[in-house]
């Protein structure tokens, strides 16, 4: 062994390999499996286990195990699987203890099998034991409200689905138990198809906000299906399902004979650990002893089936805000979510301030005073020319009053202009493609005590004609194939509460939903304006038909007589809403200077864009007329094609115009040719 010296050779490699190299996987640690669970289920084991280490891309295999029995379990033992895992009475020894009230109310969405395969009849004892069913959960009375304690008691919503999906109700429209239960009883049987996936995505809607549901970190998102069926589509169904897990547990209620893979497929509906989530009866007729053990089992506890909910309930508060931009010191703060009760922990500081740096905000001068519109108003705008991080710039829309309301024909020539948007007409804003021709508009009515049974019939019949004026001709008629060729319209009307008339894909004619509009059922109650903002909010979330924003604008039009019962909720509200979609406003009636700057307010910017107002309903229908005159004086120049390339077709008419006038010319001239020649 010895270095080269004074030229000597050099050294030869020290080091050889030989065979492939070596790959090492990513490593994953497993626990073990648990034992076996007792028998549950389609006649059903199963088993868990769970991830002690998982390197970066590891991939651990299934941690839930299943298998086959053959031996289904008695109505009793499947009335105590449901007692313990889904009802979980609170005074009771068997129910898994708690330390916090986390968990003890839940957000339940109720979805209810309306296909063909379960009958009418069998579709009413359904209605009728679940309804009893909900009525088991703690506490007494579970879904009566209690006004300050938001999460002492538990929420409903519910679905029914067959080929389409219903929602019955969200978690905000009812508030005692009677009239949920009352409400289940009501649903509709359809008896078609059974889109299982339509059901899922709903109920995942339904966990989002402007629904009522509350904050999930401190009641259980849950969701039960009772079903006696497959769905349509499996692979629909399942990635529905899947999605639907990651936000609520999901409980199985089956009812009926399966096939295996019917048993597979709805096994796999279910949350973790399986055993915990699915329960399995046979037949109606099961559902019913189900219900009566349940019951019996209730009556035997008395009082112990439901311990009251008094238990330290610790403070819990909000993320911190972003830094505020402020001059010279910045400050964020945070919320209560739930105060501290019976003992728990006292809430932390809500606020906190630090130095900065004074922002600088560079604005465009002010526009020009619109043309007047609205309550007697003109409005101006700016831009943001530059802006430091945070800076606050100001307002960035300025309004004022004239003293003097637009006549009607102005009022129209507004709305035609900005809302109409005809697209045949030479002052209609110029598009150089489809986007934005089509819009997804959500109508929203006023319902409330203020407008009137017969004002509302007559506002119900305008606003459908007003539709109707849209573009292209017959403006709803879906045109398969070509899903941005024609608009999409979903409605919300609203008085102390608020109803979904119909969705984006409830219709597919525009008569159809004209006729949905007049068919709008007035209430005549409180004006609860901000939950109408957060249904329409909600609409344009996925699950309602709304399509892609980028190639169908999304635009809200709220046509009301009166202020809101709070404004604050509302403009908050209504802020959230115009982070999605333009919102016009056509508001009719009498107002205080509160009302106009709070109803201003609800619309998008540019304002004099968005804010049509008339002094009463009959003037509606004056718009409508002078509207529909337009129209017909337009003739077919009221809505050109939707084609991008309308401007080429255009230019070679012209210029075959042209050739035919210079053929003209040649005719005229050979005539006098031949006239000088018969003078000769």
């Amino acid at each position: 062994m010895r270095y080269p010296q004074n030229g000597g050779k050099p050294c030869p490699p020290v080091k050889e390999t030989r065979g492939p190299p070596l790959v090492i996987k990513p490593v994953c640690r497993l626990s073990d499996w648990s034992p076996w669970s007792l028998n549950f289920g389609f006649g059903q084991q199963a088993r868990v286990r769970s991830v002690i280490s998982a390197a970066a891309g590891a991939q651990c295999g299934k941690l839930d195990d299943v298998r086959y029995t053959g031996k289904v379990p008695t109505v009793r033992e499947t009335a105590r699987n449901v007692q313990q895992f889904f009802l979980r009475p609170t005074g009771l020894s068997a129910t898994i203890s708690r330390t916090s009230t986390l968990n003890l109310v839940r957000d339940l969405v109720l979805i209810l099998d309306s296909s063909g395969s379960i009958g009418s009849t069998s579709f009413l004892d359904a209605k009728k034991q679940l309804s009893k069913f909900i009525g088991l959960l703690c506490p007494i009375l579970p879904f009566d409200r209690i006004v300050g304690s938001p999460y002492q008691y538990n929420q409903a919503a519910m679905v029914t689905y067959s080929t389409n999906v219903t929602t019955n109700f969200y978690f905000n429209t009812y508030d005692t138990t009677v009239s949920i239960q009352t409400a289940i009883e009501n649903a509709v049987y359809v008896g078609s198809g059974t889109n299982t996936n339509k059901a899922f995505d709903r109920a995942k809607v339904l966990f989002q906000p402007g629904t009522g549901v509350r904050n999930a970190a401190l009641a259980k998102r849950e969701v039960l299906i009772l079903t006696d069926g497959r769905s349509n589509s499996q692979t629909l169904t399942l990635a529905a399902v899947a999605q639907l897990k990651q936000v609520a547990d999901v409980y199985g209620l089956m009812i009926g004979s399966y096939t295996q893979a019917g048993k597979d497929e709805l096994t796999k509906y279910v949350s973790s650990p399986i055993n915990e989530h699915l329960f399995y009866l046979e037949n109606l007729n099961q559902l019913k002893d189900l219900l009566a053990y349940l019951e019996y089992q209730k009556k035997l506890a008395g009082g112990n089936w439901c311990a009251p909910f008094q238990i330290p309930v610790d403070c819990i508060v909000s993320p911190w805000s972003p830094w505020s931009p402020a001059v010279g010191v910045q400050t964020r703060t945070r919320k209560i979510v739930r105060n501290p009760k019976n003992g728990g922990k006292p809430c932390p500081p809500l606020k906190e301030t630090r130095g900065s740096p004074l922002p600088v905000c560079i604005l465009s001068p002010w526009s020009p005073w619109s043309l007047n519109f609205g309550f007697g108003q003109q409005a101006r705008a700016r831009s943001v020319i530059s802006g430091a991080a945070g800076g606050k710039c100001g307002k960035l829309d300025d309004v004022r009053y004239t003293g003097k309301i637009p006549t009607i024909k102005e009022t129209a020539n507004n709305v035609k202009q900005f809302f109409l948007r005809p697209t045949g007409q030479p002052h209609t804003i110029i598009r150089t493609s489809t986007s934005n021709l089509v819009r997804d508009l959500v109508l929203i009515l006023d319902s409330s005590g203020s407008i009137g049974n017969t004002s509302f019939i007559d506002a119900k019949k305008q606003l459908s004609k007003l539709i109707g004026l849209l573009c292209p001709i017959l403006p709803f008629d879906r045109i398969v194939g070509s899903p941005y060729l024609y608009n999409q319209a979903a409605m919300v009307t609203y008085s102390t509460d608020v109803t979904t008339n119909f969705y984006f894909n409830t219709y597919d004619t525009t008569v159809s939903i004209q006729t949905a509009i007049e068919n709008a059922v007035y209430v005549g109650k409180g004006t609860y304006t901000h939950k109408a903002f957060e249904r329409a909010e909600v609409l344009f979330q996925p699950g309602t038909g709304v399509r892609n924003a980028a190639l169908a604008k999304r635009e809200v039009l709220i046509l009301t007589d009166g202020r809101s019962n709070i404004e604050a909720q509302t403009l908050t509200a209504v802020a959230q809403l115009k982070l999605v979609a333009d919102v016009y406003g056509l508001m009719i009636g009498t107002y205080t200077q509160a009302g106009m700057d709070e109803l201003t307010q609800y619309v998008s910017s540019p304002i004099n864009e968005h804010l049509f107002y008339l002094e009463n309903l009959n003037q509606l229908k004056d718009l409508l007329e002078v509207l529909e005159n337009m129209k017909l004086l337009a003739g077919g120049n009221w809505c050109a094609p939707f084609n991008p390339l309308n401007k080429k077709i255009k230019n070679k008419k012209k210029v075959k115009t042209k050739k035919s006038k210079k053929k003209k010319i040649r005719v005229k001239s050979n005539k006098r040719k031949k006239n000088k020649r018969k003078n000769v």
